[in-house]
């Protein structure tokens, strides 16, 4: 196959270059009623010449020759590409548009270029050809004014198939090249010709007996001729063949071959003969083979020798609309199963989609979170892509992709702009250990120049100075003690639940509930602490194990409580304390996390708290990659509580709109189902922060918790979708009334590695875009 270039980049000057457009069929069924109207557009293309003589404007424009090719090949993996042209450049885009409406919107267009004679490429260097050519066969002289077999016919007889489809039969057995080619030149009206022959046919003088007859006896009186069958058969096409929309057409084929191969082709349009009107087929090969392919290289309408009286000139076939389909158009659903695997027609789950409107796109452009370029209908990027405003990302996003999708070179990507794009902080959590943050380091620094407003923590070696048991700004920054000791040590259950396992931290009925009241007197008001660090905890602990007291708390129904815990047998409280302290033991065996939660910072000493960056323009970086799947998840869940209550004394601090804050969690499945995830989900809108949730496919969470996965697909509105397994939640959240959830589970499961089915929100009272395909950047 010659090589071939696109639209953006041709490989020689446009004069020297033919243009057209290669179609991929989708198993998509034609409409012929569509096809036929768009046949009967194509015949209205003039060619009008740039430099037209006197000559030239008498006789008005020319029509155009529209040039179809079926061109294989040949090998072991015979490919067949399908493509259609026209021989005028001015007329190329009404062309494409034209062509655009006849075939199904799932059919994918390709603009290309070819440079002139780039068949003689696709045939190699001095080849012995074999060709065939077909001709209009009339039993009558002007029988070609009869009918031929609709396209119809083919396409709802349920046992036929489109005459194309043996075309594609036999390249698809051939290892050698072979080239298919339909010129259709569109033919003056000959609406009174028509009317002429029927006179004569009427009059029993549409034969040269009839004439004689006539001549010698003269004409039958009014209401005594007898037609013969043939005749009413021959008024009757007359009246069916369109003289108005009708083309001349040229179909012929060649092949590298002694001849064995074009004999099989000389029936491949039998079936499109009818009554009075076939195609016929003639075989050349030596001179003959290669005059007919010089002349499907110049687009030429014949290939007749110049001594016409030494050989019988054939005549180009006259076809009108509803018949030209059965030399030119190519019907993906209606193909043998060779002809199928070497045209290889996009699978309907396979096409794009429609883009929206232009209308609604514009409001997904400029500066934000970009999502990709949108694929037209044809698969063509758009150079623009459409990216998630700053106005919107706070309704989260959800991206999903399975290994290898390219999910966090996108991810890259769209945090490297919207970065410019929000003057709020930009914190990643990255736990895969991939090499994913220093490729965003190395990007930010080849778009930026410098590192300055990047934080990186490789977790492994240094980690944050977080202080946990630390409620001392919240306070300052007006939250009640109350919310703040509750969510603390909401927060430090949770932790413990994803280290433990829930099932397994829940088994011991009375133990969470007593880490909670002891947490709660450790941050007594009068008798605790405003911070303190895990180790003073465990002692609190171990003392009221060790003495079966309760420590001295100001809350009296807190007291309660605590005395009804000491109040049991020895041997019950012992269990009791020791079910709490194989719970809380948990966290200093790890020595990372144990220097976290041991933190407790005075003047002077390390700290790291995301309230001091939130409202900066700043990346922070935590890699988690080289840490144990459990510290990963304990880390992370550090890194939300903090974010939480940051955002909460943002929000104290200060009323109004605050900077967009942005959370992007890589492999977020893994801390997803935790209840802290979910309240910042539900509620960090509300505080200016969007979060960014990437993951393989959202039912990786159905098998632990499946109102989490729920709740996940109902809290966000923007979902990047690439090729992902079976979820059926996720389908039926993106269907709409034109694509079940089936179809969109189809789909999602055939995208290719870069493309993204994307769903978008939209602005108060405003239509929401129908999910489309988009192109990684």
């Amino acid at each position: 196959m010659p090589a071939e270039d696109s639209s953006d980049s041709l490989p020689v000057h446009v004069t020297n270059a033919r243009s057209y457009i290669r179609i991929r069929p989708t198993t998509d069924q034609l409409n012929v009623e569509t096809v036929t109207a768009h046949l009967r557009r194509l015949h209205s293309l003039s060619n009008n010449q740039a430099n037209p003589t006197l000559l030239d404007r008498l006789r008005g424009p020319k029509p155009s020759t529209i040039e179809v090719l079926l061109v294989s090949t040949g090998g072991d993996d015979t490919r067949i590409e399908y493509y259609l042209g026209v021989d005028d450049d001015a007329t190329h885009d009404t062309f494409t548009r034209t062509l655009r409406g006849l075939f199904p919107d799932s059919y994918e267009f390709t603009a290309v270029h070819q440079q002139d004679g780039w068949l003689r490429g696709v045939a190699g260097l001095d080849p012995t050809l074999a060709g065939v050519e077909f001709y209009g066969k009339p039993d009558r002289p002007k029988d070609w004014q009869t009918q031929l077999s609709p396209f119809e016919t083919f396409l709802t007889d349920d046992h036929a198939r489109i005459p194309l489809a043996a075309i594609f039969e036999t390249m698809a057995a051939t290892a050698s090249p072979m080239i298919y080619q339909a010129l259709l030149r569109p033919k003056p009206d000959w609406t009174q010709e028509a009317e002429s022959r029927r006179v004569s046919i009427e009059a029993q003088q549409d034969t040269w007996g009839g004439e004689l007859s006539a001549a010698l006896f003269g004409a039958p009186e009014e209401g005594q001729e007898h037609l013969s069958n043939e005749d009413q058969q021959r008024l009757e096409e007359l009246a069916e063949k369109d003289a108005r929309w009708s083309f001349e057409c040229s179909a012929r084929a060649v092949a590298i071959d002694d001849g064995h191969t074009i004999r099989e082709l000389t029936s491949a349009f039998t079936n499109v003969s009818h009554t009075c009107y076939a195609v016929g087929a003639t075989t050349r090969t030596g001179s003959r083979a290669d005059a007919l392919f010089d002349a499907m290289c110049k687009r030429e309408f014949t290939s007749t020798s110049r001594l016409p009286s030494l050989r019988t000139r054939p005549k180009p076939l006259v076809v009108d609309a509803s018949e030209a389909a059965n030399f030119c158009i190519v019907d993906g659903d209606a193909l043998t199963t060779a002809g199928d695997r070497a045209l290889a027609p996009t699978p309907r789950e396979a096409t794009t989609l429609p883009s929206p409107p232009a209308e609604q796109l514009d409001a997904y452009r400029g500066p934000g979170l970009p999502l990709g370029q949108p694929l037209s209908d044809d698969g063509i990027a758009d150079p623009e892509p459409v990216t998630l405003p700053p106005s919107l990302q706070p309704m989260h996003v959800g991206w999903f992709g399975k290994t290898g999708s390219g999910k966090s070179t996108a991810l890259i990507n769209a945090i490297l702009a919207n970065h410019a794009a929000t003057d709020g902080a930009d914190i990643l959590i990255d736990p895969k250990g991939d090499g994913m943050a220093q490729e965003y380091l190395r990007a930010h620094y080849a778009t930026y120049g410098h590192l300055e407003n990047v934080l990186y923590f490789d977790c492994a070696e240094v980690l944050p100075a977080f202080s946990f048991f630390d409620i001392r700004d919240e306070l300052d920054a007006g939250v009640p003690r109350a919310t703040a000791v509750e969510d603390t040590v909401d927060h430090y259950l949770e932790i413990l639940a994803q280290i433990m396992g829930r099932d397994r931290f829940e088994q011991a009925v009375r133990s969470p509930d007593i880490i909670r009241y002891l947490l709660k007197a450790t941050f007594d008001p009068v008798n605790g602490e405003d911070a303190f660090s895990h180790r003073a905890f465990d002692r609190t602990i171990r003392r009221m194990h060790e003495r079966q007291a309760a420590p001295p708390v100001a809350d009296e129904d807190l007291e309660r409580m605590l005395a009804g815990v000491v109040a049991n047998r020895a041997r019950s409280f012992d269990e009791i304390m020791q079910g709490v302290a194989n719970r809380v033991e948990k966290i200093p065996i790890d020595q990372r996390l144990a220097r976290i939660f041991n933190h407790v910072p005075e003047d002077g000493d390390p700290h790291f708290d995301l309230a001091e960056y939130l409202n900066e323009d700043v990346v922070i970086i935590l890699d988690t990659g080289g840490l144990r799947n459990e510290a990963q998840r304990v880390l992370t869940l550090v890194v939300l509580s903090n974010l939480w209550t940051a955002l909460r004394r943002r929000s104290q601090r200060s009323q109004g709109d605050q900077p967009l804050v942005n959370l992007y969690i890589e492999e977020a499945a893994s801390v997803a189902v935790s209840d802290l995830l979910k309240q910042l989900l539900s509620q960090s809108r509300s505080f200016d922060c969007s979060m960014t949730l990437a993951m393989q496919f959202p039912a990786q969470l159905k098998s632990q918790n499946h109102d989490v996965y729920e709740e996940l697909l109902n809290n966000i509105s923007t979902f990047v979708a690439g090729n992902v397994a079976v979820d059926r939640l996720l389908a039926r959240r993106l269907a709409t009334d034109e694509m079940d959830a089936v179809a969109v589970g189809n789909r999602l499961r055939a995208l290719r590695r870069g493309q993204w089915l994307v769903s978008l929100p939209a602005a108060f009272d405003s239509p929401e875009p129908r999910p489309f395909l988009v192109r990684s950047l």
